[in-house]
C-alpha cells in the first residue's frame, strides 16, 4: 500500500534519538515525516527557526482540511542527543523530548487531498528541508505509545511491542 505498517489516519508513534551538527539559524529542519495518500493524513516534526525563536513543531496535518499541531520552545544545540516522539491516539495528538510530554493537541479525521504515500527521516525532498545531524534508534509503531511507555524507551528500561496485535 505504501504506507508504513498500514498506517492511514489512525494511531501512530514515531520516536527516535537527534543530534545536530549545527544549531538551526534559518527555516526548518525535517526530523521524521509519514504521510498517507489514502485518507491524506500527514505526521511530522520539524525543528524550525522562527523570528529568532528555535522550536520543535509536533504536526497531524489533514491535508486541505485543517493542520492540528503545537510548537515547544527549545534550543537543542548540538552538544547532546535528544529522544524525540510524536504520538497518535485516534483523538489526541502529543509531543515528547527526553521521555517528558511537552503538548498535545486534539485531532481527527481524514485529509480531503493533496498527499501521497511518504516517508522521510532528517529531510524532505519536496520542500527540501534537511537536517544538519544524526538520527538513531528510530522507530515507527502502529498505535500511541503510553506516557510510561515513551518514558521507559527514554530511560532504556522498555521492551514495548510494534504492535497491538498479541501474536
Amino acid at each position: 500500500s505504501g504506507t508504513i505498517g498500514g498506517i492511514t489516519n489512525g494511531p501512530i508513534t514515531m520516536l527516535g534519538w537527534v543530534k545536530l551538527n549545527s544549531e538551526i539559524s534559518s527555516g526548518e529542519y525535517e526530523i521524521f515525516q509519514h504521510q498517507n495518500g489514502t485518507n491524506y493524513v500527514e505526521y511530522y516534526i520539524r525543528y524550525q527557526y522562527n523570528s529568532g525563536t528555535r522550536r520543535l513543531v509536533f504536526s497531524r496535518n489533514r491535508a486541505g482540511v485543517s493542520n492540528d499541531n503545537f510548537s515547544y520552545n527549545i534550543a537543542l544545540g548540538t552538544s547532546l542527543w535528544h529522544q524525540l516522539a510524536i504520538t497518535y491516539d485516534g483523538t489526541t495528538l502529543r509531543g515528547y523530548i527526553n521521555g517528558i510530554s511537552v503538548g498535545s493537541a486534539a485531532a481527527s479525521g481524514s485529509g480531503s487531498s493533496g498527499l501521497t504515500n511518504y516517508f522521510a527521516l532528517g529531510g524532505n525532498s519536496v520542500v527540501s528541508t534537511w537536517l544538519s545531524g544524526l538520527l538513531d534508534d528510530v522507530a515507527i509503531f502502529d498505535r500511541a505509545l503510553s506516557d510510561d511507555e515513551v518514558k521507559a524507551s527514554y530511560s532504556g528500561g522498555a521492551d514495548i511491542r510494534f504492535s497491538t496485535d498479541s501474536t
